[in-house]
């Protein structure tokens, strides 16, 4: 990976030496405060480098707004995980008659013989004892 950033670096370095030579013509720079005359190369450079500090300026309210978005929902994830853990570890009241209506519960549960008020406890991977 290294050795593909180095190689990619070079070949930009490569192509910007060959911009420069084909663009070594001077130009006057007409500013308000005065008037420079420059390298056509060196000012489309600066031209490039202003654009891209413009953009990612532009940018960076997004990235911080979803940055904090991302904290608010890791920390809502964390939260929701450990209310599901809490409830899990919550005794559970069934009486037989209700038993049935129970969505996942095994049908043998009906005939074991529970009494009426029997307390199961739901564990981790969904079990009842």
């Amino acid at each position: 990976m290294r050795f593909l950033k180095l190689l990619f670096v070079l070949v930009i370095a490569l192509v910007g030496a060959a911009f420069a030579v084909m663009n070594a013509g001077t130009v006057n720079l007409n500013y308000y405060f005065g008037t420079m005359e420059l390298s056509l190369s060196i000012i489309l450079v600066v031209a490039v480098i202003v654009g891209a500090l413009l953009g990612s300026v532009a940018g960076l309210g997004g990235m911080v707004r979803l940055r904090h978005e991302n904290r608010r929902l890791k920390r809502e994830a964390k939260l929701t995980s450990q209310e599901i853990k809490s409830l899990r570890a919550i005794p559970i009241r069934i009486s037989n008659d209700r038993l049935r209506f129970l969505p996942g519960v095994l049908p043998q549960c009906l005939f074991s013989g529970f009494r009426k008020g029997a307390i199961f406890r739901v564990h981790a991977n969904g079990a009842w004892n």
